[in-house]
């Protein structure tokens, strides 16, 4: 267990009220986006967005997986299952982060 603490913001004021990880500019569907598409590791992700870490991309994708649409539930059910205990827990890094889309080659 970490110290440090996520949680989903909602703010009429930024970005018009559209769920955030700790007020960040990036909505948290953009956030699981990033990550499902595989497109940026977590030290990407850290360098091109400020204060945003493994444990915020780690809420980010649960607030995806239990509360957005049937296509996120449906692509990280089995997931969310294994990480909510822990992500409940402040326990970021024993977490697994979820599975990404697999690319065609």
């Amino acid at each position: 267990m970490t110290d440090e603490s996520h949680s989903i913001t909602i703010c009429p004021g930024l970005l018009w009220g559209v769920p955030t990880v700790d007020g960040h500019r990036i909505a948290v569907e953009q956030m699981a986006g990033v990550w499902w598409r595989g497109r940026c590791t977590l030290e990407i992700i850290e360098g091109n967005w400020p204060g945003m870490n493994r444990g915020a991309v780690l809420v980010a994708c649960w607030y995806m997986a239990r509360y957005g649409s049937r296509l996120w539930s449906k692509r990280w059910r089995d997931w969310l299952e294994i990480a909510e205990r822990k992500l409940w827990a402040g326990d970021y890094i024993t977490c697994p982060m979820p599975p990404q889309k697999v690319r065609d080659v």
